[in-house]
């Protein structure tokens, strides 16, 4: 009988341990688009927990001294930008927008990370945003306001049907974008 209960305890203890994601890799995002002239401006804000920013600072002290030079600094949030930008997609009717990285990264004290890019828009005007990185770092998400010069055309955002969610987070950023120009 004992070894019974501690069967059922030991069990019941592996699905909890197996019933969420570690933490670890849990990334909370905020999302800002704005249009600017012909481009699509994203603003790209994640906050890693404290463990994974000291792993990450790790990645960047690429000489391994235990410091952080400017140079390893910059080259690593440049490709780690650029990786970004490949994972964040941009479609009009089948047909691909890229977004580039523009500007440096931000660095806030909360762990949080601020990237920017923009994409040419070229006159499109009804655009799905699918966010990769969401699927591989679970999350939750806040799409913000974006703040209007009022000469810019109208942004509207809306989630898509395809967005995936799990366990109360958001598995899957997928992102449907209307574009209103004044004719």
């Amino acid at each position: 009988m004992m070894r019974l209960a501690a069967f059922i305890v030991s069990c019941a203890a592996f699905v909890e341990g197996r019933a969420h994601e570690s933490p670890i890799d849990h990334v909370d995002r905020s999302l800002r688009f704005s249009v600017r002239g012909g481009d699509l401006v994203l603003q790209y804000r994640l906050r890693k927990t404290p463990r994974a920013a000291l792993l990450e600072l790790r990645a960047i002290d690429e000489n391994g001294d235990g410091r952080i030079s400017q140079t390893e600094r910059e080259r690593y949030f440049e490709s780690r930008g650029k990786r970004l930008a490949k994972l964040l997609r941009l479609v009009e009717r089948n047909k691909a927008i890229s977004f580039e990285v523009s500007g440096s990264v931000l660095l806030h004290p909360d762990f949080s990370q601020e990237f920017h890019f923009t994409a040419r828009l070229e006159g499109a005007e009804n655009l799905e945003f699918t966010d990769g990185f969401s699927k591989t770092y679970p999350g939750s998400l806040v799409l913000e306001k974006s703040i209007s010069d009022g000469k810019s055309p109208l942004l509207t955002i809306r989630e898509s049907p395809k967005m995936l969610n799990k366990r109360g987070h958001v598995d899957l950023t997928v992102l449907e974008l209307n574009i209103k120009r004044d004719k």
